[in-house]
């Protein structure tokens, strides 16, 4: 099994934020640390992190203002563990995430694996928009993203001011 440190840059949204960490916390295979930056005006994703019971440690890092890119390279220079996975405060993994991205690098010999987002549509546009776009597919996405610390290293990290 590999050892996880699972970054999520945040910015409010702390009732979805919620979500995304007890999505983490209700892992199949859990990981090793969870990594926020956060971003949000307040100090109510501060206040969530501080409120939570777990084993697993949490880092948190207020910041200024950072964009997502940016955001995430901080978190890995946090990451202690080999492997790191990629959440955003706004999507929330399914129960075996890690497993299934674990069992999906080892299977093939990986030292990469990317993320697949579906989206939700609540309000009637939403679903208006969702149909003539991306429809019920789930996409390729950075969000569920996981990659060895090495080839993240050696691939300067994500864009930044983006």
């Amino acid at each position: 099994m590999k050892e996880f440190s699972v970054i999520i840059p945040t910015y409010n949204f702390v009732d979805v934020a919620k979500k995304v960490i007890v999505g983490v916390l209700n892992q199949t295979l859990l990981p090793k640390e969870i990594i926020i930056i956060d971003s949000s005006e307040g100090n109510l994703i501060q206040e969530l992190t501080n409120s939570l019971t777990t084993d697993i440690p949490i880092i948190y890092q207020k910041v200024s203002r950072l964009f997502p890119g940016e955001a995430r390279n901080r978190g890995a220079t946090l990451a202690n563990y080999e492997w790191f996975a990629f959440l955003d405060s706004k999507t929330v993994p399914t129960n075996s995430w890690l497993k299934d991205s674990n069992d999906f690098l080892i299977q093939n010999k990986l030292d990469v694996v990317f993320g697949s987002t579906k989206y939700l549509a609540k309000s009637d546009f939403q679903k208006s928009l969702q149909a003539c776009t991306l429809g019920k597919k789930s996409i390729e996405t950075t969000p569920g993203s996981i990659i060895s610390s090495i080839n993240f290293t050696r691939s300067e990290g994500f864009q930044e001011g983006v």
